[in-house]
């Protein structure tokens, strides 16, 4: 799908949910590669430590921090000068 076409049939709300759920949902999901690659990395791990019953395939998942936002301590122009900032680089105006 080309970027004319997704901007067309996306809505501004649509936008704003897929921007939450790639930032905030998706980088702490695990599939089964990533439970795979957790599982080899907790065997070699085990070779090489003392105690090897405490290594677990948990610890060796990445876990993404997400940053706190302080939107809600923003003043309205503020916030209204980062939304004009965000949609004017998001389709190509430049605005001062």
């Amino acid at each position: 799908m080309s970027l004319q076409r997704c901007q067309i049939e996306t809505t501004s709300s649509e936008f704003v949910d897929w921007c939450y759920y790639l930032q905030y949902i998706e980088p702490n999901q695990h599939g089964k590669l990533e439970h795979g690659l957790a599982k080899i990395a907790a065997e070699v791990h085990r070779t090489r430590v003392k105690k090897p019953n405490k290594v677990t395939e948990e610890e060796k998942l990445i876990k993404f921090k997400i940053p706190e936002t302080k939107t809600n301590q923003m003043s309205y122009e503020d916030r209204l000068a980062r939304s004009k900032a965000f949609w004017s680089a998001g389709i190509g105006i430049n605005i001062k």
